[in-house]
């Protein structure tokens, strides 16, 4: 019999390697599927028509071949129908259709992206307690990420994300007073922000959002039911991306300056290809 893998892979929250016995993900799924990156089209004189990988380009859906075995472990006396009772409990299980939440431990942490299980192949019949069933799952995101963790920002890199491979969108978090934020990275601006705010607040920006929260906020990440969510503060919200080392190198700058004085902070998920 095939070997059970040991990724803690779970779809909907269900295990694939199921306690009862039901059903188990095996070995031939093979690691997760590297996503597409898109590519634009320059019309640049001697090179029209030509395709390039964009600096910071937005990553395509993938898709991921599972293979598992279904059983006839469980209530009844075994045979074909409680294996095929198994096998109806696993599609509902799977959600299949409709877009779930998919989770696998990566690098110890357990990370998830949102999927679709959207078609599957003819099984494959064993014996009559035994069938191998091939699922196509389909990743919507293009990147798997752990759960997010608040992080002061003292230098130039986050140690959330130390060792990671994909586009990581901290939301950053200044207490005032400040009247401008900038972030770069590689010398091109990922983040900036200009307003005004006061001693004793503290902005919040989340991609191209931002707002502000007054007092001690201690889950800041969480925008208040009557915030005011303003979306043209921001000028620039990019993704940071890692070096050859792994690394997320980026230079912040408040009001003009690099001191941060312990006014920075990221709310981020390690993040993988």
């Amino acid at each position: 019999m095939a070997a059970k893998p040991t990724r803690s892979f779970q779809i909907s929250g269900v295990p694939m390697v199921d306690p009862k016995g039901r059903w188990y993900l095996l070995h031939a799924t093979g690691e997760r599927p590297l996503a597409p990156m898109e590519l634009g089209l320059t019309q640049a004189p001697l090179a029209d028509g030509t395709f390039f990988p964009r600096d910071r380009g937005r990553l395509g859906s993938s898709q991921m071949a599972l293979q598992l075995h279904v059983t006839d472990a469980g209530r009844g006396n075994g045979g074909r129908t409680q294996r095929d009772r198994n096998l109806a409990d696993l599609y509902n299980a799977l959600q299949v259709g409709r877009e779930t939440t998919v989770s696998m431990m990566i690098a110890g942490q357990l990370c998830s992206q949102r999927c679709i299980v959207t078609a599957g192949s003819a099984a494959v019949e064993h014996s009559a307690g035994l069938l191998k069933v091939s699922l196509i799952l389909t990743l919507l995101e293009g990147v798997w990420k752990a759960e997010p963790e608040e992080e002061l920002v003292t230098g130039g890199t986050l140690a959330t994300l130390s060792g990671c491979t994909g586009p990581a969108r901290p939301m950053w978090s200044v207490k005032g007073p400040v009247a401008a934020l900038e972030i770069r990275q590689g010398g091109q601006v990922v983040v900036s922000w200009g307003g005004s705010l006061p001693a004793g607040a503290r902005l919040v920006i989340d991609g191209w959002k931002s707002w502000r929260v007054d007092g001690d906020a201690r889950e800041w990440w969480k925008a208040p039911a009557r915030a005011e969510v303003s979306t043209v503060q921001v000028s620039e919200a990019e993704p940071l991306l890692p070096n050859a080392l792994g690394e997320y190198e980026f230079t912040a700058r408040l009001d003009g300056s690099e001191n941060l004085a312990g006014k920075l902070s990221a709310y981020v998920s390690a993040t993988y290809l």
